[in-house]
């Protein structure tokens, strides 16, 4: 995954990355104010940084793409943890913090299982897949928070 960097720098950066991805969690479950293209770019990243730790391995691509598709739908289905509500006349939302930490958790094992713990084949394509899964979770969480507050009249009630 981080070819030509030492052991203890990709800790650090991922260290680093962990506490970044933590403290938007965070701000996220306060509350952000609304604009479609913020709720969806952080569940693209996260769905991207998933797959920058997973795409090692070609075999188990369309594993990988499978998980990430059935996770989409069931986002879209089960979307509902996210929320949005007015503070001042202005839209904000806040995320489900559940599905943002069993990515988060997943993403740590995942990155953990590459640096650190050796797990047969069979392991990794599970981690993967499951990280693939969630982050699909997080995207169609997104579309669904997208598509509530595109049916509501803006008028200054919580939805």
């Amino acid at each position: 995954m981080f070819a030509g960097f030492t052991s203890e720098v990709s800790v650090g950066y991922l260290v680093i990355l962990a506490i970044l991805i933590f403290l938007s969690m965070l701000r996220s479950i306060r509350g952000r104010k609304y604009k479609p293209g913020r709720v969806l770019f952080r569940p693209l990243l996260y769905l991207a940084l998933g797959t920058l730790v997973v795409i090692g391995d070609q075999s188990i691509l369309p594993l990988i793409l499978l998980s990430t598709i059935a996770g989409i739908v069931v986002g879209l289905r089960f979307g509902s943890g996210a929320t949005l509500f007015f503070n001042t006349g202005v839209l904000y939302y806040k995320r489900s913090i559940t599905l943002y930490l069993i990515w988060l958790v997943l993403f740590l094992v995942r990155v953990g299982v590459e640096i650190a713990l050796p797990l047969n084949q069979s392991g990794v394509t599970l981690v993967d897949s499951l990280l693939m899964f969630s982050g699909g979770l997080l995207v169609g969480e997104a579309y669904h928070l997208i598509k509530k507050a595109s049916t509501y009249q803006y008028r200054g009630q919580n939805l």
